[in-house]
């Protein structure tokens, strides 16, 4: 279900993928949570791998740390505290990159705050990766749309891992806005 979000042109004509993104430590921040006026410190998104049978019937939700199984069908449940930007790439066991979600290179999923996005949107379209052996990846990356240059957020990103999906939090300060890369990697032996 999407929710809110949509598939639409990149407002900011910036990549959402970030060449060199945000350290990712599982770990907890070392700076508390704050809201002043309004303004908190932290803004993330909570990331599921939502397990799902080849009729799209949805079977499990588990945290990113458990990546994915060759030939497995899956989508991707998102929901951030902010208004974000997100596009998918696939880095294969031959090391290539392409973008994989949304195909068409000038778009992305626009997240609505607080909905509840599976990914990929269409209720029958599914991810599966079963082609090649060795590592696979996929790379996960959401925007706030104003975090371009000096404006995105260079902090650390923080992962906790839970029975059903993985939260990440990134500390932001004024001025400056949440990007958020994660990898999720599944070793292909056949």
């Amino acid at each position: 279900m999407a929710r809110g979000a949509v598939i639409d042109r990149n407002p900011s004509l910036v990549p959402v993928a970030l060449k060199n993104p945000a350290q990712v430590a599982v770990a907890q921040p070392a700076t508390p949570l704050q809201d002043v006026g309004g303004d908190v410190n932290y803004q993330g998104v909570h990331i599921a791998i939502v397990g799902a049978e080849r009729d799209g019937t949805i079977t499990e939700l588990r945290p990113v740390m458990a990546g994915f199984r060759t030939g497995e069908r899956f989508k991707l449940r998102a929901v951030s505290t902010f208004g974000g930007l997100l596009v998918i790439e696939n880095i294969n066991p031959r090391g290539e990159r392409r973008r994989i979600y949304p195909t068409d290179p000038g778009a992305v999923v626009v997240l609505q705050p607080g909905a509840d996005t599976l990914i990929p949107l269409g209720k029958d379209e599914l991810f599966e990766f079963a082609r090649y052996t060795g590592e696979e990846q996929l790379v996960i990356s959401l925007r706030d749309p104003r975090a371009i240059g000096d404006a995105a957020s260079k902090q650390k990103v923080y992962r906790q891992d839970e029975e059903y999906g993985s939260h990440f939090v990134q500390e932001v300060s004024k001025g400056t806005y949440p990007a958020i890369t994660e990898s999720i990697r599944q070793q292909h032996d056949n």
